[in-house]
């Protein structure tokens, strides 16, 4: 049962992970903020990103970058959640 629940948690990080990498590409590439994709995109992955901005913000080699950093940051946290997650599964 715990293996279930595990899995079903990295199944979910790992899809959120995946629109993750869609919002960024999308951002990329669609130049309209009012697009319904970006903003649906945006819906799901803003939540978790507000925070890691900012407290990149509070840096000011962040403020100045031109490139937003805070989606590395967050796949890196995921990454790490998904790693534990794998650890704390061995021992069940």
């Amino acid at each position: 049962m715990i293996h279930l629940a595990l899995y079903i948690i990295n199944l979910l990080i790992s899809l959120y992970a995946l629109i993750m990498l869609i919002y960024c590409l999308c951002t990329w590439f669609i130049r309209d903020p009012a697009s319904p994709v970006l903003r649906a995109l945006g819906a799901i992955a803003d939540p978790l990103l507000r925070p890691i901005r900012r407290l990149l913000y509070r840096f000011e080699f962040f403020r100045n970058s031109p490139v937003d950093f805070s989606p590395l940051i967050l796949f890196l946290l995921l990454r790490l959640v998904v790693s534990a997650i794998g650890q704390i599964s061995v021992y069940f």
